[in-house]
């Protein structure tokens, strides 16, 4: 597979970065390693990063979500998983939530 392409933008030039949709939601489709580049690039651009749903299509947890937190946490952020007040996809009101620790 293709390595993730960096963005052109600055380091931490936005306050929040969000994947909507996307990431976690294709987790049987992208492996763990893109799901990994492209948090790790968001994470770069912006001080925090929000990913919505943490379900697959199937509307089970995201396979890679432990490891990804796991791995997150040892790079020295903070992750948290959040309930929303929105729920498009059954069981898809949960959102993880990565920011810089302090």
């Amino acid at each position: 597979m293709k390595s993730y392409q960096h963005s052109p933008c600055k380091d931490k030039q936005f306050d929040v970065a969000l994947s909507s949709y996307f990431l976690l939601l294709y987790s049987t489709h992208l492996d763990e390693a893109f799901h990994m580049e492209a948090i790790l690039e968001m994470l770069r651009v912006a001080n925090e990063v929000r990913i919505f749903p943490i379900i697959t299509l199937e509307g089970k947890k995201s396979l890679h979500l432990d490891d990804i937190m796991a791995t997150l946490k040892t790079l020295g952020y903070l992750t948290t998983i959040e309930k929303v007040a929105y729920e498009f996809q059954k069981g898809g009101d949960e959102m993880l939530r990565v920011r810089r620790s302090k």
